[in-house]
């Protein structure tokens, strides 16, 4: 059994009530699993993260390379990449933008 949620006709209201923003807020953080079993590491890092006030995004994509990942930071304006292990070991990265 699934759901879904619409956003797309909720957008399509938004739009024509000029509410929605002009510009996405650009985050702070882009948090990555390195694999599979480090999803819930990860899930757990960027809340804590988040309990410091910064913005936070949480990537869930497999198969998707450092360079790829480096690139989606880069074009979002993200700052920091966190790399998340299974074990919940963390590895940071800046972003040159």
């Amino acid at each position: 059994m699934g759901f879904g949620l619409q956003l797309e006709r909720l957008q399509q209201v938004l739009a024509l009530t000029d509410r929605l923003p002009r510009q996405v807020a650009v985050s702070d953080w882009l948090v990555v699993p390195k694999d599979a079993l480090a999803q819930g590491a990860a899930l757990h890092y960027a809340q804590k993260l988040r309990q410091g006030e910064a913005r936070v995004e949480l990537s869930l994509e497999h198969g998707v390379d450092r360079d790829g990942i480096l690139a989606q930071a880069l074009q979002r304006r993200i700052g920091q990449v966190a790399w998340v292990d299974h074990q919940g070991k963390v590895t940071t990265e800046t972003i040159s933008k």
